[in-house]
């Protein structure tokens, strides 16, 4: 009898290991509405002038309406805050009723960026009555 319960214990321990050391989920930005799939850093650096990549993953729970890429020219150093003036670069569309979706497309960096200035890429969402917003921070290098 006292063989059995060992067995069982054994059996419940090893179990308990097995099910703690199994990988996590690999969607890549789980639980947020909008993941940077590219650039991989957040914050990265480009140089002036150049092109910058991006990809981002949307996930929602309602029907996308659209995705705006804005341009936040960091001149006082201060911080993106909402209000602050922004350039729109892209708007991308939904083609059909989806709550999900991948978009791409690159970004021109300004000419007259310096070292050491900071350019934010606003990344906003809207789908019927939500909004989401995720910020790309890029260091000039």
């Amino acid at each position: 009898m006292q063989f059995g319960s060992f067995r069982f214990l054994f059996f419940l321990f090893g179990m308990i290991l097995f099910n703690g050391c199994t990988k996590e989920s690999l969607v890549v930005g789980e639980g947020e509405p909008i993941a940077i799939l590219e650039p991989i850093q957040n914050p990265t650096q480009a140089e002036s002038g150049k092109e910058v990549k991006y990809e981002i993953n949307i996930v929602t729970d309602r029907n996308i309406d659209s995705v705006t890429v804005h341009m936040h020219l960091d001149t006082t150093k201060a911080g993106y805050k909402n209000g602050d003036p922004i350039t729109l670069i892209n708007t991308h569309t939904v083609p059909t009723i989806t709550n999900l979706s991948k978009f791409s497309g690159s970004i021109s960096m300004p000419a007259n960026r310096k070292y050491g200035d900071v350019v934010r890429i606003i990344y906003q969402l809207r789908a019927k009555d939500r909004y989401a917003q995720k910020i790309l921070r890029i260091d000039v290098k």
